[in-house]
């Protein structure tokens, strides 16, 4: 199958999990998201002069439920691997509930990450052309009652971005109705310059201009795109987009 054909099965707050971590989704991860939940003990009370118990049903609760993905680390070399692997360690321990897509479900979730487990390593880490790690993601659905009905593809995606991006710098965006999907995947088309894209933020490699594209995962035609001047960080540059040499003092500098 096509590395392409991978896009757009899960996104985590909103960003593309293969494109961002390398994880691609493996058979077998749709049972625990389609298990009912179990229900808590009802409010109750045991009389003595009656028989069995007093239940009071007039609410009914969720337990937390549990749930998991099998996904298999799938990336190009040593050095993106361990790359991928802290981003998408950071991702998963980000403070706050992570709204999870799994597009075989169509449906949103608000999860927590717990563990991982039953790491299996396919490849050797050293001297492979592709290297794929195949494990188990476990998270908690804290409130099972709280998943998004039939995500939408937005009308319209509105991208916010800085002018100038020295180092690194972050963006944002609007989707249209407010209501649709807000999962994307972020691109960088280089231009004179040359950057990145990692979560939301931009991180600068060559100075130049670059343009920012963020597509819908659910409909890659609704998009945005915008150009922005890059500066790689530890460099003085001018106002005219010079670099600082040897003898000569920066009047304007970014």
């Amino acid at each position: 199958m096509s590395m392409n054909n991978m896009y757009g099965h899960l996104a985590i707050n909103g960003i593309d999990a293969f494109s961002e971590y390398g994880f691609i989704v493996l058979r077998g991860s749709m049972e625990s998201w389609l298990q009912l939940p179990e229900m808590k003990p009802p409010f109750s009370h045991d009389w003595k002069d009656e028989h069995g118990l007093e239940v009071d049903l007039t609410h009914r609760f969720f337990k937390e439920k549990q749930v998991a993905l099998n996904v298999l680390f799938v990336v190009d070399s040593e050095l993106e691997f361990w790359d991928k692997y802290k981003k998408a360690l950071g991702a998963l321990s980000a403070p706050g509930l992570l709204n999870v897509y799994y597009r075989e479900l169509d449906k949103e979730f608000e999860v927590c990450y717990v563990k991982c487990s039953s790491p299996k390593a396919h490849t050797r880490l050293k001297n492979v052309n592709k290297i794929a790690i195949a494990m188990t993601l476990h998270f908690v659905m804290p409130d099972p009652s709280k998943m998004v009905e039939r995500l939408v593809a937005p009308a319209a995606i509105h991208l916010h971005l800085p002018s100038v991006v020295v180092g690194k710098g972050s963006f944002d965006y609007d989707v249209e109705p407010a209501t649709a999907s807000r999962s994307v995947r972020a691109s960088v088309i280089p231009m004179s310059g040359d950057a990145y894209v990692a979560g939301n933020e931009i991180h600068a490699t060559r100075y130049g201009t670059v343009r920012i594209r963020v597509e819908s995962v659910l409909d890659a035609s609704v998009a945005d795109e915008q150009g922005v001047m890059v500066y790689p960080e530890r460099i003085i540059y001018f106002a005219d987009g010079s670099m600082l040499e040897d003898g000569y003092e920066a009047i304007t500098a970014w």
